[in-house]
Parts: structure tokens; sequence; C-alpha cells
């Protein structure tokens, strides 16, 4: 998808990760590499092919407030409009000129902070242990560097949780600051079949 946030982020996606963020891979191949090498390892895929629910509905959504071939801006998304959504849904904001990304959750819904600890209004290197911040560093800077929605998937890893499933939609909103990008993502935790 062409997109006005994409020529945003996705010719100089670099910028926000900067030398010194030695974190987060500087490609899209590398960060999915490194996600994998996790352990348990997560996988990022662009072929947004969900297994769950909540995902697949967040994509459904998400794509309906693309218009004329540009990403949704923030002030598109309805809380009213994804009312049983919201336990799942989370909005996270990085600033592309800081190194390392310095990841905030505006948002965290029930679901998510019954799996991480509360998150919302928070830097998620001040939230979460260093391996765990370093993940979502990873997640973000896939959005960042793909320009495009991504699918993020495996075993929970935040203190032993390993017995749950995770998928995720993980997806671009414009904003009207340049520096600050949005990522709504839509979480779906299920046990381990």
């Amino acid at each position: 998808m062409s997109s006005t946030f994409q020529s945003t982020i996705g010719t100089d996606a670099q910028a926000g990760l900067q030398q010194g963020d030695t974190d987060v891979p500087q490609t899209l191949e590398a960060v999915m590499a490194r996600c994998e090498n996790f352990s348990p390892p997560s996988f990022i895929d662009t072929k947004l092919d969900f297994r769950y629910e909540i995902p697949a509905i967040g994509h459904k959504y998400w794509l309906s407030k693309c218009r004329n071939g540009t990403f949704p801006h923030r002030r598109d998304i309805s809380p009213v409009e994804l009312s049983a959504q919201l336990p799942n849904v989370g909005l996270f904001e990085i600033n592309r000129n800081a190194a390392p990304l310095n990841l905030y959750c505006r948002i965290a819904g029930d679901s998510i902070e019954q799996v991480y600890g509360k998150m919302h209004r928070q830097f998620i290197r001040e939230c979460l242990p260093l391996e765990q911040a370093t993940r979502f560093d990873c997640y973000a800077a896939a959005v960042l560097l793909s320009g495009a929605p991504i699918r993020i998937s495996g075993k929970v890893s935040h203190e032993e949780r390993t017995f749950m499933d995770a998928e995720m939609l993980a997806a671009p909103l414009a904003t009207d600051d340049q520096d600050r990008l949005q990522i709504i993502v839509f979480a779906e935790y299920q046990p381990v079949s």
C-alpha cells in the first residue's frame, strides 16, 4: 500500500534506529531474525494470515480507516467503535529521533496488562525487564522498517508464561508530528494447544 505515512517512515526508517541502539537491528530482515532467536522465539511476518479473531478484527478495522491509499490517522481510531476489543488494544508511540527507540505505551488494554503488568502511560524500558523491552522495541522497529502492518506470533515469554500463545497485529498510524510515530496493537492470548 502506498502511503503518505509510509513515505514519512519507509524511506528513512533508520532515523528511528540511530547508531548506538545496539539492541535493535537496522533492517527488517535482521529484526525478523533477531526475534526468531529470542527464547522463546517470536515470529514477525507481513502476510497477515491471522489465526486468532482479535488481530483479524483489528486488521479489518485498520483497513476500513485507510483512505485514498494512506494509513489511518490516530484521530480516525474510535474507542467507541472498538469498545468490544478495547481490552486487547494497545497504542504505542516512538520518537524516531531517540536512540534507543524509547517506545512509550499510551494505552494498554486490560488483557495486555494481565500478561505484562501495568504499562499504560509508561516508557517500555521503565516498566518491563530489558529482555522484554528489547522484544517490544524490535516489534516497533519492524513496523517502522516495513512501513506497513505486521503480524507477531509466538509464546509469551514474560514471567515464564510460555503456556500462552500470543498473536498480534501491529499497524502504523499517521500523526501530525513527523518525529512521533504511533502503532496500534490488537493482541490475543490463548493457552498453548
